[in-house]
């Protein structure tokens, strides 16, 4: 609507009337028109009456107006002109005040109405206006009243009762009361008037005056104005106790109670601009926004200063913005959808808060932007950054800058029934009572879903426990966060830590999963108790279930804990009986520093920390790494055989395995074999004792050495010289054959025992009930019921005690009081033994 029409509208029709009376005042009484009727008798206070008026004005020949009235009375002193008796007007032939001043090369004479006929005696002539030469559109107006009044000693007008003015455009004027004073060059509307335009634009007020040009306009008393918008279905509705109208520059100011409402939308203030051409209310003083669309909550804005773009229905508001969105009060039923749908429905009961610098927001697109130091409430949770923009369309609440979300407190989640409070659980109760945050970048929340996404820097924190990655992903109907890229968890009061490209929490069944990528795996470290130290463990996932307390690790799992490294393919931790469990193929390698590397391997393992004990199982198998580089200190044979012993890898395997961490002690149980180059013992079990530094093999104990010429290559061996013997003994295979094996790894000692110890090579046999090997002293000594004998020539021997020197190649064999050595042998082939 364009209310300036409004304004020339009245213009146009206190033009009329003024001039009208303009002529009746200016002209000869005698000669007033040719066609009124004869006078008839008058009040004493009346000089003049004429019934059944008509008067016609013209100017050069153009129709200019009309006044029809049953009755015109002047008083005796000529000072009143009084129209009785509903009078009524028409004017033709008028510029368009619409119009374009362009269209008009001359003006007419803004205040000038036409003359009539003849000069009133008395009266100086009017002169005839300027001709016009406009060449625009032409307009009409008609004007009712229950009476008119004019005032020449005031040159003043009054219409009085039912005025109404009514263009050709169907524009109307309507009041009880107008009155045009000439002399202080203003118009008064001392009563309710309402104007309504042919554009449906309406304007209504107690009281209003204007300027004589009705260029400045002053509406008192419940004023309202109303004006639809171009184009659309739009309108402005204002209200006031005062509002002034500048017409030429088609701006209102409105003072007092201000409200302005388009749509559902309703602005309150104390003073308010509203340009009328633009269609733009600016506002500089305390400001109140209420919004309620049907059916939904309402939401309120308040501010220091606001403008509107009513056009655009756009609204900039600015100064300690705070915006209120209220939570539903309609109870509903969240039976269906299970603990996100008590979420949602916990979140629409709470009242939303979002203050800062400045906003800007669509009314119908209900899209806002928040900018400078944007703070939003809901409950206990609060989330703050530098800018913030609200989606309708797509549902969505985009935080930007320096992004801080912040969970006061948990314990309403127990209120809202979404958590169920378990008095016992210590980790539960440190979540609900603490606070938590979400920094980031930018954060984005899906309004519909409740979903929302944190991208840039992201760090979670709440007590001891910080979490970052470079996005997390809230899913409130998966109730999961996923933490995305350069993934890491750590508490800081332990020092634990994890790694991963990818985390999971799964807030319903309070699990958790982390993932690696080909190019790196996730990690963790930690610790059993503060006293250990952490371990590592390395893999493509790793999972934790808190309800199960139960851990898990998949895909190329690495368990690292100081030197000791363990690989598998999958793990679990049983957290509340603190036990390691992996079920299938595993591989522990330890490699302590400047020592040889310990291989294990099995089908599965157990490892039970709180006793710190390992339990290995099907197919065990130990290596522990020779060193190919060891160098013998000094060249005497018992350093060149530990030498010897040193560069080569041992081997043992076993059906099952047992190992304390703690007391480094290890027992292999079933079908054990330990292997050294070309030296094998075999036995049911073997124990690993590191207190005392032995190994004990048990249980049908059989030693084999498979070929004895690495004893030659490492030097211990002379084979310069002939010796079939000694040659014998290095081609063929030799062995031990006991019920108990006992080796001294502190000495290199090694004690065999039993009911019967056999050593045999080729067809050499030796028999005893203990033999025992020094390393020191470079013995084997063989006691208890000796017996050695050459089956392939019948020699043998028999002896309490018996003693081979290694270094020396001698022997000695001993007898008792009651059983003297005994021998039986050749001096040479052929001869009698």
């Amino acid at each position: 609507m364009n209310n300036v029409r409004v304004w020339r509208v009245l213009l146009i029709f206190l033009l009329i009337v003024l001039g009208g009376l303009y002529l009746l005042k200016k002209q000869d009484g005698k000669a007033i028109n040719p066609f009124l009727p004869a006078a008839v008798r008058m009040q004493p206070q009346i000089e003049l009456q004429f019934n059944e008026v008509v008067m016609q004005g013209r100017q050069k020949g153009t129709k200019r107006w009309n006044i029809w009235a049953k009755q015109v009375q002047i008083s005796q002193d000529q000072q009143y002109v009084y129209f009785e008796n509903h009078p009524r007007g028409s004017f033709y032939n008028l510029k368009d005040w619409s119009a374009s001043a362009s269209t008009t090369t001359t003006a007419v004479p803004a205040m000038v109405p036409p003359t009539i006929n003849a000069p009133v005696p008395g009266y100086p002539a009017v002169p005839s206006p300027s001709p016009s030469y406009y060449t625009g559109k032409v307009r009409t107006a008609d004007w009712t009243a229950n009476r008119a009044e004019y005032d020449t000693y005031a040159e003043s007008l009054k219409l009085q009762g039912n005025a109404v003015l009514v263009t050709d455009e169907k524009d109307e004027l309507k009041t009880e009361l107008l009155e045009y004073r000439t002399r202080q060059n203003s118009v008064a509307i001392p009563k309710k008037m309402t104007f309504l335009s042919h554009d449906k634009s309406r304007i209504a007020a107690d009281q209003a005056s204007a300027d004589i040009k009705l260029e400045k306009l002053d509406l008192k008393g419940k004023v309202s104005v109303f004006s639809p918008m171009k184009n659309s279905t739009s309108s402005v509705f204002i209200k006031a106790e005062k509002i002034d109208c500048d017409r030429p520059a088609k701006v209102f100011l409105a003072r007092e109670k201000v409200d302005i409402l388009q749509e559902d939308t309703r602005i309150k203030t104390e003073a308010a601009r509203y340009d009328q051409g633009a269609k733009i209310t600016a506002i500089d003083v305390p400001v109140e926004v209420i919004q309620k669309p049907k059916n939904e909550p309402q939401t309120v804005l308040t501010g220091e200063s606001l403008t509107m773009y009513h056009q655009e229905k756009r609204v900039l508001v600015e100064g300690d913005v705070k915006l209120v969105r209220e939570g539903e009060k309609k109870e509903e039923k969240a039976s269906k959808g299970g603990r996100n749908a008590k979420l949602r429905k916990a979140l629409k009961k709470e009242r939303t808060f979002i203050t800062g610098d400045r906003m800007e927001y669509w009314t119908d697109r209900k899209d806002a932007r928040f900018d400078g130091h944007v703070t939003a409430y809901q409950k206990e949770k609060r989330a703050e950054g530098d800018q913030s923009v609200v989606d309708n369309a797509r549902g969505t609440i985009v935080m930007h800058g320096h992004v801080r979300l912040t969970q006061i407190k948990g314990d309403w989640l127990v209120r809202a029934k979404l958590v169920k409070k378990n008095p016992g659980d210590k980790e539960q109760k440190e979540t609900l009572s603490s606070k938590a945050t979400l920094t980031c970048d930018d954060l984005e929340i899906d309004q519909r879903s409740n979903d929302a996404t944190a991208t840039g820097s992201v760090v979670l924190r709440q007590k001891s426990k910080v979490a970052t990655s470079d996005q997390a992903i809230f899913s409130d109907k998966n109730q999961t966060i996923t933490l995305l890229e350069n993934v890491r968890i750590k508490k800081e009061d332990t020092g634990e830590w994890m790694t991963a490209q990818k985390a999971v929490f799964h807030q319903d069944s309070e699990k958790f999963e982390a993932f690696g990528s080909p190019q790196k795996q996730a990690e963790a470290e930690f610790g059993l108790d503060k006293k250990e130290k952490k371990s590592r463990i390395v893999a493509d996932e790793i999972r934790d279930d808190k309800k199960a307390n139960q851990a898990y690790a998949f895909g190329h799992v690495k368990i690292k804990q100081e030197d000791v490294e363990i690989k598998a393919e999958r793990a679990r931790y049983d957290m509340l009986k603190k036990i390691s469990t992996i079920d299938v193929p595993v591989e522990v390698l330890q490699k302590p520093k400047n020592q040889p590397q310990t291989t294990l391997t099995g089908k599965s393992l157990v490892m039970m920390h709180a006793q710190k004990k390992v339990l290995v199982n099907g197919d065990v198998k130990l290596v522990r790494q020779g060193n190919p580089n060891a160098q013998a200190p000094d060249p005497s044979r018992k350093e060149k055989l530990k030498t010897a012993f040193k560069k080569e890898d041992t081997v043992i395997t076993g059906d099952r395995m047992e190992y304390w961490t703690d007391k480094k002690d290890a027992k292999f149980i079933g079908k054990v074999i330990v292997l050294q180059k070309e030296k094998k013992a075999e036995g049911d079990e073997c124990f690993l004792d590191n207190a005392k530094g032995t190994i004990t093999l048990t249980e049908k104990v059989k030693l084999t050495q498979i070929k004895g010429d690495w004893l030659v290559r490492e030097g211990l061996v002379d084979d310069s010289t002939p010796d079939k013997d000694r040659d014998e003994a290095i081609e063929n295979q030799s062995t031990v054959d006991c019920d108990k094996l006992v080796i001294d790894q502190k000495t290199n000692n090694a004690l065999a025992t039993g009911k019967l110890v056999t050593i045999k090579q080729k067809n050499k046999t030796a028999i005893s009930k203990k033999t025992f090997y020094e390393d020191k002293a470079q013995t084997t000594t063989l006691t208890e019921d000796v017996y050695v004998k050459r089956e392939d020539t019948g020699e043998w021997m028999k002896s309490q005690r018996a003693v081979f020197h290694h270094d020396k190649d001698r022997f000695e064999a001993y007898g008792t009081p009651k059983a003297r050595v005994e021998t039986e042998f050749g001096l040479d082939d052929g001869k009698k033994q």
